[in-house]
């Protein structure tokens, strides 16, 4: 038994020489058009005797950071349809798929400061912390009174050892909006500059009512992260991506030469049996119409339907007999056409 929702099997596979290959490499943009500088974000800080005992400290990372694309007001609809679908993702432990969901849906939408939060809080859980920050700097820039954007950048820079420019966001966040779970980390990054961890803005109470505060202990240096608002993240599968099977529903997502082909749904052949395309996947792509196109997907870009999650399953299995009805009525159309064809030929 598999936790994937079964489609309907494919009644006429399709010869190998005519699969197309659907690469997932990314391609190049000759002009960016939203970019935000980060030399001064990234510059190192002094490294203190105590940092070498950090063991939430992380490595700048060497991936390529996801792509930038102009501010635009994004729908609503948009903003939900790319929320299920990385949901989707992270239940299956498929961090990375969720991040392409929110590329995917910038690149079509443009940019909206809330998405880049979203990708950003999870770059950081797949410990990429340049690139989290990255994404919070542009959120700042779209949206500079954006509480979430300024705790994430100084949870990134913690993890970097940037403790300056940690506090100054965590300092930030704080005074716009107090959050008691980052309480803890703004106290550590705090007692590491020497200083004091401000709370939110207030009225400065009168000396008479003013009441003695007892002094708080040294913060410790292992402070958990504390757990990131609106986001709920499902333990990460550490086992391998399972094999597919033929006949089984898929999505494929995280194109980056054929974004036109993400979130197009799919029944799966074949494992492709060329040499040359070890690790792809024979997919029979639903497109518009009824039309059916098999493609070579590789196994990253295609992700699978979970039986748990029936709301997924039964969107899928009613889009599926849809698609199948439009297939009918244009075949029944193509038929009548022949028909004719031959009937003037007879006549003439």
């Amino acid at each position: 038994m598999t936790n994937e929702a079964a489609a309907p099997a494919v009644t006429a596979p399709a010869v190998a020489k005519d699969v197309e290959e659907i690469d997932s490499d990314i391609e190049f943009v000759s002009q960016p058009t939203f970019t935000v500088d980060m030399r001064d974000e990234l510059k190192d800080e002094e490294v203190r005797p105590d940092d070498l005992d950090d063991t939430e400290r992380l490595p700048k990372e060497s991936e390529a950071w996801p792509q930038l694309f102009p501010p635009a007001n994004t729908s609503a609809q948009l903003r939900h349809d790319a929320e299920k679908a990385a949901a989707v993702a992270m239940q299956a432990g498929d961090f990375t798929g969720a991040i392409n969901v929110y590329t995917e849906a910038m690149r079509s939408g443009g940019s909206n400061p809330q998405m880049l939060c979203t990708r950003s809080a999870l770059l950081l859980k797949m410990k990429r912390p340049c690139a989290a920050i990255r994404d919070c700097t542009a959120a700042l820039k779209i949206n500079n009174h954006m509480v979430k954007a300024y705790r994430l950048r100084g949870m990134a820079h913690r993890r970097l050892g940037h403790w300056k420019k940690a506090y100054r966001d965590l300092t930030e966040a704080q005074h716009l909006k107090f959050d008691p779970d980052t309480s803890d980390m703004h106290k550590l990054v705090a007692g590491k500059l020497g200083v004091t961890a401000t709370g939110p803005k207030t009225r400065e109470a009168s000396p008479r009512k003013r009441s003695k505060v007892r002094e708080s202990p040294p913060p410790r240096m292992s402070v958990p992260d504390p757990i990131i608002p609106e986001l709920h993240f499902p333990a990460p599968v550490a086992a391998p991506e399972p094999p597919l099977e033929k006949g089984q529903a898929v999505l494929l997502v995280g194109l980056q030469r054929a974004p036109q082909l993400n979130g197009r749904r799919g029944v799966v052949e074949r494992e492709d049996p060329r040499p040359a395309s070890k690790g792809r996947w024979e997919v029979e792509i639903r497109l518009d119409g009824g039309a059916l196109e098999v493609k070579s997907i590789k196994r990253e870009n295609i992700q699978t339907l979970n039986k748990v999650d029936r709301e997924a399953c039964k969107a899928w299995a009613k889009a599926e007999k849809m698609h199948k009805e439009a297939r009918d009525r244009r075949e029944q159309q193509e038929a009548g056409h022949i028909s004719r064809s031959i009937s003037r030929g007879s006549l003439s």
